[in-house]
């Protein structure tokens, strides 16, 4: 069996100039590609490395998805050595599709809240999941699971406090992320449990130059009884 793997960027160029961060495989010259969340200008890609250079402003979160990203597959293929399993390129491919799916956070929320959140969730909860999924969106738009610290968890409160939200509606979008950490931690997907030694800090206040409109639209969906 042989069996390689690099990060390239697609040839194709998208329409904001940027290109797609590929995962390729190389298995017994099959060529497989798995295509990641990340899109960048060629100018921050660093073809020695196979890394995203740091004059990128999301350089290290970035990188870090794809360490996520290249160190689980290694460890799934010793595994699967260890286990004397007959490689295939369909195994290969289902592994690095399933992986992105459960190392991003946003995947992996909207595929809980599609698949087992229809069948024992309120309409009326799954709207409110889905906002505030929204809105950690616009504080953090590319978001894995080992991204979210303790830090992240203040620096995203501070986000909202300095956007005008009620102490109400921050719990409401901080247990929303828990219950999902929490969802994680069950699916062994991981083990730190973030919220351990969090508090909500009602005393931060930092003034930011801009507010999104997915903040705005929160508020609004607040006052209209959440």
């Amino acid at each position: 069996m042989k069996i390689s793997s690099k990060f390239i960027l697609k040839e194709k160029i998208n329409a904001d100039l940027s290109q797609t961060v590929i995962f390729r495989v190389i298995f017994n010259r099959i060529n497989i590609r798995h295509y990641t969340d990340i899109k960048i200008l060629s100018k921050f890609w660093d073809d020695n490395s196979k890394r995203i250079k740091t004059g990128h402003k999301e350089a290290k979160n970035l990188n870090l998805q794809l360490d996520s990203i290249e160190n689980n597959f290694k460890t799934f293929i010793t595994r699967c050595k260890l286990d004397n399993v007959s490689l295939t390129p369909d195994m290969i491919k289902h592994h690095l599709k399933n992986s992105l799916l459960r190392n991003n956070f946003y995947n992996f929320v909207d595929n809980d809240i599609n698949t087992v959140g229809k069948c024992t969730l309120k309409e009326t909860t799954i709207v409110t999941h889905k906002h505030y999924n929204e809105v950690l969106k616009s504080f953090a738009p590319n978001l894995c699971f080992q991204d979210i610290d303790i830090a992240f968890l203040y620096k995203f409160e501070t986000y909202l406090k300095n956007n005008e939200l009620k102490p109400g509606t921050i719990n409401t979008a901080m247990q929303t992320i828990k219950k999902y950490i929490n969802k994680a931690i069950n699916q062994d997907i991981i083990t730190n449990y973030v919220f351990k030694n969090y508090k909500i800090n009602c005393t931060v206040k930092i003034q930011f130059s801009s507010r999104s409109s997915s903040i705005t639209s929160v508020k609004t969906f607040t006052r209209s009884g959440l």
